[in-house]
């Protein structure tokens, strides 16, 4: 049996293996990196999926600002051991993390990612709408939920966080 809860100090060791794993030796050179180096993932809001004592999926959000100005949430990395896909481990994480972000007030989320498995959760594709990750390869992955009324420009990395 799989629990979700939040994440501990603890588990970083466990974390780090897991998103080496799931996204190779390369991952902190991803555009997503650039906007989480030396920031620190937001309080509260980071999650993790056990299967007894093993770490065995994980989900943080990180702050940003869109046009300088506007803050958001950047919502990743999730990674799941490949032992545990395919049982919805990833979206129980989405759904738990995006409700607990909306209940402390964040407004607008950001992610990368298939919008298959994102779109259930309202987001929608972010680059028809006005906004940009730097960097980012594959526009069509950049995914925004919530109201933006009328904010536009890039994802950028929240400098006072």
């Amino acid at each position: 049996m799989v629990d979700i809860a939040a994440q501990e100090p603890a588990h970083q060791p466990a974390i780090e293996d897991l998103l080496d794993r799931a996204f190779g030796p390369d991952r902190l050179m991803r555009p997503s990196y650039r906007l989480r180096d030396g920031v620190t993932p937001v309080a509260g809001l980071g999650l993790v999926a056990r299967d007894d004592d093993k770490l065995v999926a994980t989900l943080r959000f990180w702050p940003i600002v869109i046009g300088g100005a506007v803050p958001a949430l950047l919502l990743g990395p999730l990674a799941v051991d490949a032992a545990y896909r395919r049982r919805a481990i990833a979206a129980s994480l989405i759904g738990r993390g995006l409700e607990e972000a909306l209940e402390a007030g964040h407004r607008i989320v950001t992610a990368v990612g298939d919008l298959g498995l994102f779109g259930r959760f309202g987001f929608t594709a972010a680059t028809p709408l006005g906004l940009a990750m730097p960097g980012l390869a594959d526009a069509d992955r950049l995914l925004v939920l919530g109201p933006l009324n009328g904010v536009a420009g890039c994802l950028e990395r929240d400098a006072d966080a």
